[in-house]
């Protein structure tokens, strides 16, 4: 895999230490995790914060970040919060707030990624491209919550369209 990354990276003139190769958990179990990890992996990402907690014990974890890529309740925020490297999916206001309150009670500063719903979906959550910029002003009041991007680049994820202006259009931002 490493050597599909470092290829790739070469054909587009992209440097391939600025490439994260996280390797998804759901499912798995913690031997097949610490088998992965074992092989060199320094990054997993789980979906679901139950399987994070039954298998996080289990696991292998000296030196790996640990990602909750999954959607996040708010019910489930002390479960995460300080127990993880990044959360990868917060798309509310409310969530923020409860991540904010949590890491605040526990005394931890936390990485999140927010998530961005450029197609407007509504089959998808996520802040709208329109409210981000209140959203991060809002941010500026939480001091147990850091926005985790080494640059102003962002990743869209947005579904196939066979109409090709209107793929397009999401990355013109």
């Amino acid at each position: 895999i490493k050597q599909n990354i470092d290829a790739a990276c070469k054909k587009s003139g992209r440097n391939s230490d600025d490439v994260m190769l996280l390797a998804v958990t759901k499912t798995r179990t913690a031997d097949q995790i610490n088998e992965v990890i074992q092989c060199g992996v320094v990054n997993i990402g789980e979906n679901r914060v139950q399987e994070f907690l039954e298998k996080k014990d289990k696991l292998l974890l000296d030196g790996v970040q640990k990602h909750l890529i999954g959607h996040l309740q708010t019910n489930k925020v002390k479960f995460v919060v300080g127990k993880v490297d990044l959360i990868q999916s917060v798309d509310s206001l409310r969530l923020l707030e409860a991540i904010q309150k949590q890491a605040e009670k526990i005394g931890c500063v936390q990485d999140i990624l927010l998530e961005v719903n450029v197609a407007l979906q509504e089959s998808k959550s996520g802040f709208t491209l329109e409210e981000l910029p209140s959203v991060l002003e809002k941010m500026g009041a939480f001091s147990n919550i850091r926005v985790a991007c080494k640059s102003y680049n962002f990743i869209f994820f947005v579904s196939l369209f066979y109409d090709k202006t209107r793929i397009n259009g999401f990355y013109s931002y």
